[in-house]
């Protein structure tokens, strides 16, 4: 009897054993194929690249200024001592060889009386008026005496001689900048009525009929292509000799302005001329 219980009791015992450790095996078994299904081999990772800017919009784009304008050499040293200097005119094979000197607002004729020094003298030395920046305008007007002793404008004076223009069909004026030549188209006489602040062409023949309806010495440009052209029909036309030369709309012109004759007097001489 006691051996039958004994037996019973090992038999239920090893079932359970074997029971519990076959449960101990089975979960081993699924936590490792669990493991091995979500356990794969590592990737290496790739390097990592520093992705290039994008190039700015055209709207962020940011563009530089321009440098600021270096003036030119054998100018430099002269603007230094006068910073009124605006550039050079020459005119090869005469006495025309000097400064041109841009005049303060205060004074819009300060230098037709005063020299590169800024001093007193009667021959002045030629100008131009303050409402230029530079002498680079598409229209300059550049005034300066024409003096007995020849100095000056005393030889732009002798363009009213058709061989001297012949001679001297070109003028070379320098801004602070740039170097430029100036072909010349036109020469004519202007009667200035300082009384009533009217200036009429002048003619030889026909006298003072065609008045000036616009001040083209207060002007730095053309308001539109027919002042221009009319401009430019109206020298023609009050013309003391063609030189045969044509200018078009947009191209700079200058225009030198001098006393017809070396004793002052209601007449001035004005010579046109367009880059070339």
């Amino acid at each position: 009897m006691f051996k039958r219980d004994t037996i019973k009791t090992f038999f239920f015992v090893l079932v359970v054993t074997v029971t519990i450790i076959a449960g101990i095996l089975l979960v081993y078994s699924l936590t490792v194929s669990h493991e091995q299904v979500d356990t794969e081999p590592a990737v290496p990772e790739a390097p990592y690249i520093v992705p290039e800017p994008e190039p700015p919009s055209e709207e962020e784009t940011v563009v530089a200024p321009p440098p600021p304008p270096v003036i030119l050499p054998h100018l430099q040293e002269l603007h230094e001592q006068n910073p009124d200097l605006a550039g050079w005119i020459r005119i090869p094979g005469t006495a025309v060889d000097y400064p041109v000197m841009r005049s303060p607002e205060t004074d819009w004729d300060f230098y037709l009386h005063h020299n590169f020094e800024r001093e007193e003298a009667f021959e002045g030395i030629p100008y131009i008026w303050p409402h230029h920046e530079t002498a680079d305008d598409d229209l300059v007007f550049i005034f300066a005496h024409n003096m007995a002793d020849g100095s000056m404008f005393a030889d732009v004076a002798k363009y009213t001689d058709s061989s001297f223009l012949e001679q001297h069909p070109v003028i070379e004026l320098s801004s602070l900048y740039t170097e430029r030549n100036f072909e010349i188209i036109s020469v004519f006489k202007v009667w200035v009525d300082e009384e009533a602040e009217e200036q009429w062409y002048y003619h030889p023949q026909r006298g003072t009929d065609e008045r000036i309806d616009f001040p083209y010495g207060f002007m730095t440009g053309w308001e539109s292509a027919d002042q221009f052209y009319e401009f430019l029909a109206l020298s023609e036309r009050n013309a003391l000799h063609s030189t045969g030369a044509k200018a078009a709309y947009g191209e700079r012109m200058i225009a030198l302005w001098t006393c017809a004759s070396a004793s002052p007097d209601e007449m001035r001489l004005v010579v046109t001329a367009v880059e070339r």
